[in-house]
């Protein structure tokens, strides 16, 4: 065999393997590209997914509706203060007292702090823990959350009480107390029909033109 024979045969040969590697080729590089469609859209989604839930918070029980908040599950109040209410919260609810004094506490448990405001409001708070431990009014701006407030005929006042609370009776009480009423973690609300009837908060029998002249909020352990 001549030598330009066998370049020949070699040429001809390269021709024909030529087509083969670029079928091969081919199919190669199509399955990288042309992946199958229901992969790429769930890659796709999956994606849109996660940017989404990165970008917006979480709702707790998404789309349920609350029902309107009575005005008895919020914590008991006058004026916007609370038992336990830290004492820098009253300054800015209340203002800074008017007369302020300090006595050892007794049955409170701690000495107290007795802040007196212009209104007629006073309140007790501990000396060492700076809590409200007890609130009283006689002021109609003083108002209340519980339904009652200075002002309010005293039998009305009651029986919208009795239809939420129970009445306390002490320890050394043979019947419930007029007009103490048990809110709850041992905390008492008062209404007095009398406001000079300071020492003791109990109420005499209740008459149909008295009206509410005194609001206080305790705890049950002060009075026990």
């Amino acid at each position: 065999m001549t030598r330009g024979n066998l370049i020949m045969r070699r040429f001809t040969c390269f021709i024909l393997v030529l087509p083969l590697l670029f079928f091969i080729f081919g199919c190669q590089r199509s399955e990288g590209i042309n992946q199958d469609p229901a992969i790429q859209n769930d890659v796709v989604q999956k994606s849109v997914e996660q940017e989404e839930s990165s970008e917006k918070p979480q709702l707790v029980n998404q789309g349920e509706i609350p029902e309107k908040i009575s005005i008895y599950d919020s914590s008991p109040s006058i004026g916007g203060v609370s038992i336990g209410e830290l004492s820098g919260k009253v300054e800015y609810i209340l203002g800074y007292p008017d007369e302020e004094m300090i006595e050892q506490g007794g049955y409170y448990g701690e000495p107290i702090q007795i802040w007196h405001y212009g209104n007629g409001t006073e309140l007790i708070l501990g000396k060492k823990t700076e809590r409200v431990l007890e609130i009283s009014t006689v002021s109609v701006d003083m108002e209340t959350n519980l339904g009652v407030q200075i002002n309010d005929n005293a039998g009305e006042a009651l029986v919208a009480l009795r239809q939420e609370f129970q009445e306390h009776q002490g320890l050394y009480s043979h019947e419930p107390l007029i007009g103490w009423f048990e809110l709850g973690k041992g905390e008492l609300l008062i209404i007095n029909f009398d406001a000079a009837k300071m020492d003791n908060k109990i109420n005499a029998v209740v008459g149909d033109e008295d009206v509410v002249e005194r609001i206080t909020l305790t705890s049950e352990w002060f009075y026990e």
